[in-house]
C-alpha cells in the first residue's frame, strides 16, 4: 500500500532500515542525496532508464 511505501522509505531515510529494494516502478520518484551503493539485479533495456534508476550525477 501507499502507506507502507512510504513508511519503508522513511525507516530507510532515519538509518533505521540500511536497505531498501524496490522494483523499477516503485523507485520512480524515490530521491536519497547521500546513498552509497546502488545495485542493480537486472539491468534496464537502455541506458536512459539506467541512468534514471542509478541517479542522474
Amino acid at each position: 500500500t501507499q502507506q507502507q511505501r512510504h513508511q519503508a522509505v522513511q525507516d530507510f531515510t532515519s538509518g533505521n532500515c540500511p536497505i531498501l529494494v524496490a522494483t523499477s516502478v516503485a523507485a520512480r520518484g524515490l530521491d536519497f542525496p547521500l546513498i552509497g551503493y546502488v545495485v542493480n539485479y537486472d539491468l534496464p533495456d537502455s541506458s536512459d532508464f539506467y541512468i534514471h534508476r542509478i541517479g542522474r550525477t
